[in-house]
């Protein structure tokens, strides 16, 4: 027997997050829905032996899918069902279909759980591989009847996820590759250029200028049984950080506070984080997903702090029966244009339709900032390096014009 964290919401709406014994995760997701639960995340009781465990077992199994897997398998059982394939063959070609042996495996289980008379939805939601997003949606969909639909509304999401992700990783590759270009040569200097002059002044009897005995300081304590001992240490620190999911999550928590506090990059992700989140919010609405089960999803992966605040006023607002523009209104994070849009929506009935429509004007903000970032840091990256190189040279090449001098 394991035990199981699970939240979710009871018949009444209340948020209820409890502890659940059983043998499997589709057994208490089972449990659950006997208590009349409606689950929104459910994970195995973790300890740090489980957790290496499960991480080791991952790892086994491949990586977890990327966005754009996850699209092209929610196209393809889109199609099949559309084409009147019954549900647990489309799931049996999408595993066969599958590159990473997790979704295979995943989906193999999914389709014994939806065998054994589970939901589909249900059945997603046990295998972790598969976002909460994704088990929410098709749970909704599959009560409503139009499964091949949310479906292709889930290929969507992904694939904007995908090219969002791939913009951003594209717009950042030149200035890493300068980046590491630049590392690769200070290394070189400094572990095998300078200190040839340092032994040819030492043999000249020239005194080093200060830049040169602090360059061949540093190479001596990293190559000395200290700086080795010391480097192996980080790594096992930062090998040991890696297991602990607290202490990523910490990591990230840290690194997205000092982001928060700079300008143009505290911004830049300000404006993927909501575009992500009007996106997502959007999709689970659009999927017949309630406001509250839709914002659990999404509060799950938050992780910008305004954006937390955001999701608490507009939890609050929801209870009191009110709905999402006054919160978004007051926390300023849309212009007037965006707060006019959620209003028609509001108005209209179609809150989902705009919200997908304010993801896409958030997602090209973000795409500018991100050109005028990587404009940006290009130049710094090249005119930094360009500066610490010429202060070594120059440390090398005055004491070889004093010797010449004296000559």
């Amino acid at each position: 027997m394991a035990f199981f964290i699970y939240t979710g919401r009871d018949q009444a709406g209340r948020r209820v997050r409890g502890r659940v014994e059983a043998d499997a995760a589709g057994q208490a997701v089972e449990a659950l829905r006997g208590r009349g639960i409606f689950i929104t995340s459910l994970e195995a009781d973790r300890d740090v032996g489980a957790a290496v465990r499960r991480r080791l077992a991952v790892r086994r199994a491949g990586r977890r899918p990327r966005a754009g897997e996850l699209a092209a398998l929610c196209r393809q059982l889109g199609a099949l069902l559309e084409a009147g394939v019954p549900l647990l063959q489309a799931l049996a070609a999408a595993r066969e279909q599958a590159v990473s042996p997790a979704l295979a495996e995943a989906l193999g289980d999914a389709a014994a759980a939806v065998g054994e008379g589970r939901r589909l939805g249900e059945a997603f939601a046990a295998q972790p591989v598969f976002p909460p997003l994704m088990a929410q949606v098709l749970g909704a969909a599959e009560v409503g009847g139009f499964l091949d639909a949310a479906l292709r509304r889930l290929a969507e999401h992904f694939e904007r996820e995908r090219d969002l992700a791939a913009r951003v990783a594209a717009a950042t590759l030149y200035p890493k590759m300068v980046a590491l270009a630049a590392a690769g040569l200070l290394g070189l200097l400094t572990f095998f250029v300078l200190p040839r002059f340092g032994d040819l002044f030492e043999q000249m009897d020239v005194e080093l200028p200060s830049v040169l005995r602090l360059a061949l300081g540093i190479r001596e304590v990293l190559l000395s049984g200290t700086g080795l001992a010391a480097a192996a240490a980080t790594a096992g620190a930062l090998a040991l950080a890696w297991w602990s999911a607290a202490c990523r999550a910490a990591a990230r928590a840290a690194v997205g506070a000092l982001m928060e506090r700079l300008p143009l990059l505290g911004r830049l992700r300000l404006d993927l984080e909501m575009a992500r989140f009007f996106r997502t919010l959007g999709t689970l609405l659009d999927g017949g997903v309630p406001l509250l089960g839709a914002l659990d999803v999404w509060q799950a992966g938050i992780a910008h702090r305004r954006l937390r605040e955001l999701a608490a006023a507009i939890r609050r607002s929801v209870e009191e029966g009110h709905g999402l523009l006054e919160p978004v209104r007051r926390a300023g994070l849309l212009g007037p244009a965006g707060v006019a849009l959620l209003a028609t929506g509001e108005e209209t009935g179609s809150v989902p339709a705009m919200l997908l429509r304010l993801a896409d004007a958030q997602e090209q903000e973000a795409r500018e900032l991100l050109d005028r970032f990587t404009g940006y840091l290009e130049p710094v990256i090249i005119v930094v390096v360009g500066i610490v190189v010429a202060v070594l040279l120059a440390s090398v090449f005055n004491p070889i014009f004093s010797v010449y001098g004296r000559l």
